[in-house]
C-alpha cells in the first residue's frame, strides 16, 4: 500500500505553486536538495514522472496533475473534519459560508441574514456572490457550505437539496405599454431595447438560448456586469430585461417595475436551487440556515422536491 509523508506532499504542492524548486526552497526556507529528494521519492513510489523540467520552470505531467488534485481533496477533507467536529461540539456557533448568484443578494439582505443571526447569535456568516459556474466550483472545493443558484445541474460533486419553481419574467417599467399583460413571450419584445447581464449569468444564457432556438432576434443594446446596474437601467424607463421576479421584488413593491412571466419553452418553469457538496455533512446549524432560506427568502417560496 502506498504511503506518502505530509512533508513530501507539502514540498510537491509548493513547487506546483511557485513553479521551480528554487522558489519553493526559498518559501519553505530549506535546501533545494531536500525538495528534490522528496519529489524523487514520490516519483519512485508512484513509478511515474510528476514534472517536466525546463531551464526556467517545472510543468506538471498528467500524473502530477492527478497528485495535485489528490492533495486538494485531502486538504478539503481535513478542513471538513475540523469544521464538522466544531459544529458537532456546538449547536449554535461555528461558521457558515453561503455562495449565491447576484440575483439573491437583496433577498438575502432583506430575508436571510438577520434571521440567521437572531436564531444563531454566535454564528459567523460569510456571503460570496458568484456566477453559476463559480458557485458550483467553490461548493465542489469546499470553500462554501451552501450554494443558492438558478438552473443548477447535479453532478458527482454537487447535490441539489431543494428546488423552487421561479418563472423567468420580462422586467418592464411600471408605465410600459405591456405592463398590464398577465404573460408574455420573447417575440413580443423584439422591438424593445433589451439590457442583459454578461453571458456567464445563468439568466442571460437561458434567454439567449431560447431566443436562438426560436430564431428570435432580440434588440440587445446594453450589456452590463452588474445586476444592480441592470435593474436601475430598466427602472429609469429606457430598457427591458429578464429576471425572476424575486430579484426585483423591492422595485415591484415600490411601483417602479413589473415582472411579467415568460411562457416560452424552457423559461416558464426554471428552478432556484439550494446546493451542497455531494458528501457534505449537514450540521444542525447548517440545516437551520437552510430552513430559514426556505421559509424566509422570496426566491424559495414555492418549494418543490
Amino acid at each position: 500500500m502506498l504511503q506518502f509523508s505530509s512533508k513530501s506532499l507539502l514540498y510537491f504542492k509548493t513547487v506546483c505553486e511557485w513553479g521551480t524548486i528554487r522558489y519553493a526552497a526559498t518559501v519553505l526556507k530549506i535546501a533545494h536538495s531536500a525538495i528534490s529528494r522528496q519529489i524523487s521519492l514520490l516519483e519512485k513510489s508512484l513509478s511515474v514522472q510528476l514534472f517536466v523540467r525546463t531551464k526556467t520552470h517545472m510543468h506538471l505531467t498528467p500524473y502530477g496533475e492527478k497528485l495535485l488534485e489528490y492533495i486538494h481533496e485531502l486538504e478539503y477533507r481535513q478542513n471538513l473534519l475540523v469544521r464538522d467536529v466544531n459544529n458537532i461540539k456546538t449547536s449554535d456557533g461555528g461558521k457558515i459560508t453561503i455562495a449565491m448568484g447576484a440575483g439573491f443578494s437583496q433577498d438575502a439582505i432583506d430575508n436571510l441574514i438577520g434571521h440567521v443571526h437572531i436564531s444563531h447569535p454566535n454564528i459567523k456568516l460569510s456571503i460570496l456572490t458568484e456566477s453559476l459556474s463559480g458557485i458550483q466550483k467553490i461548493i465542489q472545493k469546499g470553500t462554501a457550505d451552501i450554494g443558492l443558484t438558478y438552473k443548477a445541474t447535479p453532478s458527482k460533486h454537487i447535490r441539489i437539496l431543494h428546488n423552487s419553481i421561479q418563472p423567468m419574467c420580462a422586467i418592464l417599467p411600471a408605465n410600459h405599454v405591456l405592463a398590464g399583460d398577465l404573460s408574455i413571450k420573447l417575440k413580443d419584445l423584439q422591438n424593445e431595447k433589451v439590457a442583459m447581464c454578461d453571458i456567464e449569468h445563468s439568466v442571460s444564457s437561458a434567454i439567449i438560448n431560447s431566443a436562438s432556438i426560436q430564431k428570435i432576434d432580440l434588440n440587445i443594446v446594453l450589456h452590463v456586469n452588474s445586476l444592480a446596474l441592470l435593474i436601475d437601467c430598466v427602472a429609469q424607463g429606457n430598457h427591458v430585461c429578464f429576471l425572476p421576479a424575486f430579484c426585483v421584488r423591492k422595485y415591484i413593491e415600490q411601483g417602479l417595475l413589473v415582472a411579467i412571466p415568460l411562457t416560452d419553452i424552457g423559461l416558464s418553469n426554471p428552478y432556484t436551487n439550494i446546493i451542497v457538496r455531494n458528501d457534505s455533512f449537514i450540521s444542525p446549524v447548517m440545516q437551520s440556515t437552510i430552513n430559514i432560506i426556505l421559509s424566509k427568502m422570496k426566491g424559495f417560496k414555492q418549494n418543490v422536491k
